[in-house]
């Protein structure tokens, strides 16, 4: 077995775009450097992780050199992400016909996401870069982002029949109730569980690579439940986790725990 030990943290965004006049000048992420504005703007797909979804109150959009346009219409939420070659996060306004009857909310966040963004040259925010909006956003729960740093905690993995199963001593941090997100869904539609069953996340940290982790988990029986709600933050446990050759949450093997223990299963 392979033994590592787990960290949690938020995941915040050090950045967002807001309509302003500055000069245009290049910046670290070029996923905007090849626009082509026509007719003051142009649009383009940015492939990104998904990273929030924040609701926000409507405003309206409109730019002065064109009266008819996309941006006369009400934005009442943004959309998080980070693009693919590129360190830092991002926030855009979101189309509300985007928003509504859609996969976007917490289930989903850290897929892999095509965003539909419209960009134009009338504004620029504080780093010199146009501003966009998001037109439409596409799931790709089976693509991984390039360019980003991941964990490396489950790189020797062998999968067999699209499967491995790995041992993780974590610190135990909580347990949350939450819905099955598109990988589960795309794991039942092939037989490899039942999504409706993993309705909770088991909170774990890796101090090693400073992320957060919360894995599904499907209680077996209520004592079980409570044996795991009555221990305090903190506590090591022993995690048999499955990963799915082919699946990423936030650029990291996808993975659910299978069973846990508080003592190590190889003694």
């Amino acid at each position: 077995m392979r033994w590592l030990i787990v960290i949690l943290c938020s995941v915040g965004f050090s950045y967002g775009i807001t309509a302003q006049t500055n000069p245009t000048r290049q910046t670290q992420c070029d996923f905007l450097k090849n626009i082509k504005f026509r007719s003051g703007k142009d649009t383009i797909v940015i492939k990104a992780i998904l990273h929030d979804i924040i609701e926000a109150p409507p405003r309206l959009i409109t730019l002065k050199k064109s009266p008819r346009s996309i941006y006369k219409y009400k934005f009442g939420s943004e959309i998080v992400f980070q693009p693919e070659n590129c360190t830092k996060k991002y926030s855009a306004p979101l189309l509300d016909a985007a928003y509504d009857n859609h996969f976007l909310n917490s289930a989903n966040l850290g897929i892999t996401v095509y965003l539909t963004c419209v960009v134009f040259n009338e504004y620029f925010d504080n780093n010199g870069m146009p501003d966009l909006i998001v037109i439409n956003v596409a799931p790709k729960v089976q693509e991984h982002i390039a360019g980003q740093q991941t964990s490396n905690f489950l790189t020797n993995l062998h999968f067999k029949n699209g499967v491995d199963t790995v041992v993780l001593k974590a610190n135990y941090r909580g347990i949350f109730k939450q819905d099955a997100g598109l990988i589960m869904n795309d794991l039942e539609k092939k037989h490899f569980l039942i999504a409706n069953q993993y309705d909770y996340g088991i909170a774990i940290e890796l101090p090693e690579y400073s992320k957060e982790f919360i894995s599904p988990y499907h209680f077996k029986n209520a004592k079980e439940y409570s044996l795991l709600k009555k221990q305090p933050e903190g506590t090591i446990a022993y995690l048999t986790c499955v990963v799915f050759k082919g699946y990423y949450s936030y650029n990291e093997p996808f993975f659910i725990v299978n069973k846990f223990g508080l003592n190590n299963p190889n003694k």
